[in-house]
């Protein structure tokens, strides 16, 4: 019989991302989701435009049964989003609590956000998306 030398074992996991980058990455990848629905919305219900509290808790009962059921889907994509930034909803919470705070916290998650939105073109879709809502004709809406 040969013998073979033992494998060597596998190399540590890597430490976790501190708080700040995790929290910056998460932002930009809600923000970006959240567009992505707030697109395809307008194209579903022939707007331009929507309000900017749409998927307001006060207004769900209220709205088109395809806009609620974007509004939970987005509901579950946001969870996911943060796990794979290996956060929980309260501890999301829980640092945007303490960005709001902690000026040196803030200064790192926003420079984790511009990292990682970098080449994206997220800033131009946000700013799009900001001139719409200014746009929006006043009067009743029939969401």
């Amino acid at each position: 019989l040969l013998a073979f030398p033992p494998s060597p074992p596998p190399p540590p996991p890597p430490p976790p991302s501190p708080p700040a980058e995790r929290l910056g990455r998460a932002l930009v990848d809600l923000e970006a989701a959240r567009l992505s629905q707030r697109r395809q919305l307008r194209q579903s219900v022939g707007s331009p435009a929507l309000p900017e509290a749409l998927c307001s808790p006060s207004l769900l009962p209220l709205l088109d049964p395809q806009v609620r059921t974007a509004c939970e889907a987005f509901e579950r994509d946001a969870a996911e989003v943060l796990a794979r930034h290996e956060l929980s909803p309260e501890a999301y919470r829980g640092l945007r609590r303490r960005m709001a705070v902690d000026p040196l916290f803030r200064r790192r998650v926003a420079a984790a956000a511009r990292e990682r939105a970098e080449g994206t073109g997220l800033r131009d879709d946000m700013q799009r998306d900001a001139l719409a809502v200014q746009e929006m004709p006043k009067g009743p809406w029939r969401w």
